[in-house]
């Protein structure tokens, strides 16, 4: 067991080796493999255990953490009542990712391994998860073991201090000990004092606030990587500080940016051709507040879902981007692909529409499709010429070479409300950047 001595193994790493050994050697359908550990406790957790071969799981320490809740006044019900909730929400979650995938039995959900791995290397891939689709590299066995010993540090300490409590980590919500948050309760309290009041100063205040929190720096800050970045490369980068890497990044990349820069291109030693080819993982630039993005390569699902303030520039986009925008501008120099602007309410998005298919990829619900003005061809030449600056991208190098008639394939997507509301009242300000910012 798990001692000062001995670490786990990452469990679902266990449960893939010992599903693929089974499968090589004939005798899975002999042997169920059931799991008891402390690590599995959100839903996604169940589910790629389960789909990697998993019959039964027990976790324990989930169990535990109830328990816990409820002797110290959290919970208000007795612990099997609270257990059978948990348990009934993990089976729900679980329910519903098989109907969205279309299976109607655990049976047939079991050991298929219907998942794509993003910042995993090939090397654990075959030995673990053999057959899982893996665009992109990542941690091998090497990392994996010092990022296990990291965590059992934390728990078995050198020299303990009588703490019986691991940090709260505050990765999903603020903690007074946790990871810095933007919004934590210093700047809620502000905003809504300003919303309650209706007062513009109060307003102001909050806005400092907010500014002075995401670490404006004194000097200009740059940074220049190589390789594949693990999840949420560049995440809430301040203003002042440009992350360039050379490679390619998983999913997150930039979520929450708050003036900061990132600017990523393929190794250049490769050989393929970067717009064609994903460059960046799903959900990336995530709740951006504001900064500057410039990517040559294509983003995964959901680029720039919910942008409240980024400038980006990408040269093709997957399923659902710019999902729920509500500012910000983003140039797409090639393909974007369907349910592009869901829910998008605000900002800008221009579109090389070279196939000129896009309105049919479009979600044209809250959205409608028009023709570049000046100002907006003044936006997409500064954008597309900083894009060609940072990465060299020779799709940027091709449109400017005949700007004057390769702007006219671009289309605008303009929110409908957004587009009243500038018509009602013309800003003072558009950009949304100052300072350091090319824009």
């Amino acid at each position: 067991g798990v001692n000062r001595d001995n670490a786990s193994i990452p469990v679902l790493l266990a449960t893939g080796c010992v599903h693929q050994h089974l499968v090589k050697n004939g005798t899975r359908s002999q042997i169920a493999i059931i799991i008891e550990s402390a690590e599995p406790r959100e839903v996604h957790h169940f589910a790629v255990l389960l789909g990697y071969g998993a019959g039964c799981i027990n976790p324990y320490l989930a169990y535990e953490a109830i328990k816990h809740l409820i002797k110290e006044g959290h919970l208000s019900i007795d612990f099997h009542a609270a257990q059978n909730n948990y348990i009934k929400a993990i089976n729900k979650g679980i329910l519903k990712i098989l109907s969205k995938m279309g299976i109607s039995t655990l049976q047939g959900y079991r050991g298929a391994q219907i998942f794509e791995a993003l910042g995993i290397s090939d090397e654990v891939i075959e030995r673990c998860f053999t057959g899982t689709v893996s665009r992109i590299g990542g941690a091998g066995f090497e990392v994996i073991m010092k990022e296990t010993l990291l965590r059992h540090k934390q728990a078995y300490p050198e020299n303990p201090t009588g703490v019986p409590y691991l940090g709260t980590g505050g990765v999903y919500q603020w903690k007074k000990d946790g990871e810095f948050h933007l919004w934590n309760p210093q700047s809620i309290a502000a905003l809504q004092d300003a919303t309650r009041t209706g007062d513009y100063e109060k307003y102001k205040e909050f806005a400092r606030l907010i500014n002075n929190q995401a670490s404006n720096p004194v000097t200009l800050i740059s940074f220049k990587f190589k390789g594949v970045a693990g999840q949420s490369f560049g995440a809430w980068l301040a203003k002042g500080v440009t992350f360039e890497l050379e490679g390619l990044a998983n999913d997150y990349v930039g979520k929450g940016i708050s003036g900061g820069k990132i600017i990523i291109y393929p190794d250049k030693k490769c050989g393929y051709n970067a717009g064609e080819n994903v460059l960046i993982g799903n959900t990336t630039f995530y709740g951006a507040v504001a900064g500057e993005a410039y990517i040559r390569g294509i983003a995964g699902e959901r680029f720039c879902i919910r942008n409240s303030g980024l400038y980006a520039v990408v040269e093709g986009v997957g399923d659902h981007g710019c999902e729920y925008m509500t500012g910000g501008r983003v140039v797409v120099l090639g393909k974007a692909g369907r349910n592009f602007a869901a829910g998008m309410s605000g900002g800008i998005a221009y579109i090389y529409n070279e196939d000129k298919l896009f309105k049919q990829r479009c979600n044209l619900t809250m959205v409608e499709l028009e023709q570049l003005n000046a100002e907006d061809k003044n936006t997409v030449y500064r954008l597309i010429n900083n894009h060609h600056k940072y990465t060299r991208s020779d799709q940027a190098r091709k449109i400017l070479d005949d700007f004057e008639q390769n702007i006219k394939k671009f289309v605008k997507v303009m929110p409908l409300e957004y587009k009243r509301i500038l018509e009602s009242k013309e800003p003072e300000e558009k950009s949304g950047l100052n300072g350091a910012s090319d824009i």
